[in-house]
């Protein structure tokens, strides 16, 4: 097995344009300012709240 090529973890096929991938880098940006300008308010229960939502939800596809 090639060591180096699997170290990529993309294969060519997969691999992006570089147009497409300034494309992704624009919409991170976009999404960061937004993020910014929004109040912080994801307090520590509101965090807790939703992982036991998530917990609840992937226990459940779980068989016991």
């Amino acid at each position: 097995m090639n060591k180096r090529r699997a170290s990529t973890g993309v294969s060519n096929r997969y691999r992006a344009t570089t147009e497409e991938s300034l494309q992704f880098v624009r919409q991170r940006r976009e999404i960061n300012k937004e993020a910014v300008a929004l109040p912080v308010k994801n307090t520590g229960s509101e965090i807790t709240r939703v992982c036991d939502e998530f917990v609840g939800r992937t226990a459940s596809l779980v068989p016991p």
